[in-house]
This record gives structure tokens, C-alpha cells and sequence, in this order.
């Protein structure tokens, strides 16, 4: 608000060479969004550039800044790379002379994007730890802001090879998540904004993967999967498919029997349930839990379950857009197997000539 005692054309002239500050009663928006509102424009890159052409608006500014940040990410994404590395080193120039540390460790970070676009991984990865240390300097740690940067961080190390420093990156954020926002969500006075423990979640079932398939640590994995269940059954009430998901990841993470039995049909249910929706590799992860299970089944003797679980796998695999020829091959071997071995010799001649057919070799 403004002193009463400052004239109206005073108030006019700082509205004009201010354009991002409002200056109440005599100007509920500020010339940025007065513009914004003039033009229309909901592109957000094509929004960004006219917005930098503000008269009086300062390039060291937050929001020249954060527009150009805009346009820069614009570019990355469109591949327009001779574009965005003029664009990056003028938004990292910008902010070392703006002096805003968080722009800086902003622009460090956009950098880091285009350098590793270019296949420059070594200053990639040096321009993340220096982004990386910056928002840890400057980014509250209670900031669940913070946690989303984790996030960040461990998608673009993973992107250039440095998987054990994104590993631990994420566990940083998680622990992060956990020692400020977790008690507050699990007695519900507080719910963290969703992205916060979404980026959560999405890190927690990467380090659980890692554990699973690069170190073979089924011990370290299973935990992992376990937590997300929980977060996720009460960010998304319901059914969904992150929830399958993680059921189905916690299986292949169980060493008994029967609980890996449990949370794959638990999983491979809700899949289902929601009609194989083609998202979030839902499709897969049904065919990947409904072929352990008939192995699981097979091993116990089971075989009439055991090609149960194969032939829905293989009715599932076909739902895709596009078939994986790859695991309709595997499934049918299995298929073939799994019928001969009970004894359903006609039933695995006819598998086999299906096969045949769609292969020109024999099953086994």
C-alpha cells in the first residue's frame, strides 16, 4: 500500500519503471499482469518472450529471470539446442549478476539440462553440483520445495550416467520428506502439497528399483515399496495405478511364497479392475506380475494356475498399442511348456502350431 501523501502521478510514474510491483489502492495489478491480461497468449514460451519486452523491466530482475528460465526450458524440450545454449548462458550471466542465489543455483541447474542434451556429461554433472549445493544453501530444509529439487536432480544424474550420486540424491530428498512432512501427513492435521510427496513417492520407487535389479537386494527394496503403498493409498484414495504398481514391485522384492503370491494378485487386480488403462506402463507390470506368478505357481506344482496366470499375461500383452513381439514369444514358450508338462497334450499342439505360425520355428 502507499502513503496516502504520495500524489497520483508519482504513483503512475513508479507503476510504469516497476512494471512487476503493485502499488495499492490506486493499482490492484501490476503492469506485468495488466499485460498478461492484454495479451492473451497462453503459449507459455511465446508468453515469456513478450513479457521480457516490458518496458522498464530490469534483466537482473526475479521475473526476467524466471521468464527466461521459461524460455530456456522451452527450448530444451523442443531439441532447438543452437537456440538454448545462447539462451542459457545469457540466463546464467544474468543471474550471477543479479546475485540471487536461488536464480543462480536455477540457472546452474537449466544449464546442466543443456549441456547433457549435448552428450557433455562431465560439465553436467559438475554444473548440478554446484546448482545442487546452492538450493541446499539457499532452500529452507523444511521447504517441501526442496524435496522437488531432489526429484530434479536425481532425473537429470540418472540421464547422464551418475546413477550412484542420483541413488543418494534421492535418499537425501526422501529422508528430507520424511524427518519434515511425513508426521504431519500421517496424522492428517497437514497434507503436504501433493507434488512434494508425489516426488516423494517417484524417488522412493527408483531407489527401490536400484536396489532391486542393480545391487539384487530384495532386503533394502521391499521397505521402499511398502512406505509408497501406504503414501500412496492416502494422496490417491482408491484405486490407481502408482498403487498397483508399487504392490506388484513389492512382490518381486518378497522371498516368501505366499506374500509374493499376496501382492501380485492385489496389484494385478486393481490393474484389472481399472480395464488395463494404457498409462504409466500399467499393461506391463500386469504382464510382468501375472508371468511371476505362474513361475511361482509352477514351482508349487500348481499347473492349473500356473497357465492361468501365462495365458492372462498373454491376453493382457495384446491390449498394447503397439505388441511386444519379445514377450509374446516368451509367454507362448511358457505357454507351450506349462500344457505339456500337465499332461494337455492337444491343447499344447495347438499352442505350438500357433507359435509356428506366427514365429516359423518350433516352440522348444
Amino acid at each position: 500500500p502507499i502513503n496516502a501523501n504520495v500524489s497520483p502521478q508519482t504513483i503512475d510514474k513508479l507503476h510504469e519503471e516497476l512494471p512487476q510491483c503493485t502499488f495499492l489502492p490506486r493499482y490492484k495489478k501490476s503492469k506485468i499482469e495488466l499485460r498478461k491480461e492484454q495479451l492473451g497468449i497462453s503459449d507459455p514460451y511465446q508468453l515469456a518472450v513478450e513479457l521480457n519486452k516490458t518496458p522498464h523491466l530490469k534483466p537482473t530482475s526475479a521475473f526476467y529471470l524466471k521468464s527466461l528460465t521459461i524460455i530456456c526450458q522451452s527450448l530444451l524440450v523442443s531439441g532447438k539446442l543452437e537456440e538454448a545454449g545462447k539462451s542459457t548462458k545469457q540466463l546464467t550471466k544474468l543471474s550471477l549478476q543479479s546475485g540471487n542465489q536461488n536464480a543462480i543455483a536455477t540457472a546452474y541447474h537449466t544449464r546442466a539440462e543443456y549441456e547433457a542434451k549435448r552428450g557433455n556429461n562431465a560439465q553436467a554433472r559438475d554444473l548440478c553440483e554446484k546448482s545442487l549445493s546452492l538450493f541446499r544453501a539457499t532452500v529452507m530444509a523444511n521447504d517441501q520445495a526442496l524435496v522437488s529439487v531432489h526429484r530434479a536432480f536425481y532425473v537429470l544424474l540418472s540421464k547422464i550416467g551418475e546413477k550412484e550420486r542420483a541413488v543418494r540424491v534421492a535418499e537425501e530428498g526422501i529422508r528430507l520428506f520424511e524427518h519434515y512432512h511425513a508426521a504431519k501427513l500421517e496424522r492428517a492435521q497437514e497434507q503436504p502439497a501433493s507434488y512434494a510427496a508425489m516426488d516423494t513417492a517417484a524417488m522412493r520407487e527408483m531407489v527401490g528399483l536400484y536396489y532391486l535389479y542393480d545391487k539384487q537386494d530384495k532386503s533394502k527394496a521391499a521397505p521402499l515399496f511398502a512406505k509408497n503403498i501406504e503414501l500412496l493409498k492416502w494422496l490417491k484414495p482408491g484405486e490407481n495405478v502408482l498403487t498397483a504398481r508399487n504392490l506388484i514391485e513389492l512382490a518381486h522384492s518378497e522371498t516368501k511364497a505366499d506374500k509374493r503370491k499376496q501382492h501380485y494378485l492385489e496389484g494385478m487386480t486393481m490393474i484389472k479392475n481399472m480395464n488395463f488403462p494404457d498409462e504409466q506402463n500399467a499393461i506391463t507390470n500386469y504382464c510382468d506380475a501375472a508371468f511371476s506368478l505362474a513361475q511361482v505357481y509352477y514351482d508349487e506344482s500348481n499347473f492349473v494356475d500356473a497357465i492361468k496366470e501365462v495365458q492372462g499375461a498373454l491376453a493382457a500383452l495384446q491390449k498394447e498399442k503397439k505388441l511386444d513381439t519379445s514377450r509374446d514369444e516368451a509367454y507362448r514358450k511358457l505357454l507351450f511348456l506349462y500344457l505339456s508338462k500337465a499332461g494337455k497334450t492337444a491343447e499344447a499342439r495347438a499352442v505350438g502350431e500357433e507359435f509356428e505360425r506366427r514365429y516359423h520355428k518350433k516352440p522348444i
